[in-house]
């Protein structure tokens, strides 16, 4: 692949890399809610890393799984169908996303499937 980053400033990046290592504990918030809530160096760290892969100066990571959502995520999704209650007579227009059907009964049928997917939702 042709690119036009100088050996210097790959080997900065790099060094980067090693002085700024990737937190996972980060990977929620850079993956799920944008990465205005992430502190600059992991912003930095992950950008350079990607480039570095890009250009096929680092491995490329094996696709992994989704990382897990938080308990706090878990619970704000359930609470919202709690004040949201699901209508099932509404269940023919909602799956035709019917314009009538209220946003807060697609959100919460959309929270719901979420939780089913990830087998937090108990009928």
């Amino acid at each position: 692949m042709e690119h036009h980053i100088t050996a210097d400033r790959v080997q900065e990046m790099k060094q980067y890399l090693k002085d700024h290592p990737i937190d996972p504990a980060w990977d929620w918030e850079w993956s799920r809610l944008g990465k205005n809530n992430i502190p600059w160096e992991q912003k930095k760290a992950r950008i350079y890393k990607s480039i570095l892969q890009d250009i096929g100066e680092m491995e490329k990571d094996p696709p992994a799984p989704p990382p897990p959502y938080p308990a706090k995520e878990i619970a704000r999704m359930k609470q919202y169908i709690k004040d949201h209650p699901i209508h099932p007579e509404l269940d023919e227009a909602a799956e035709t996303w019917d314009i009538s059907v209220p946003i807060e009964e697609l959100t919460a049928r959309s929270y719901r499937g979420i939780l089913q997917k990830i087998g937090e939702w108990e009928e």
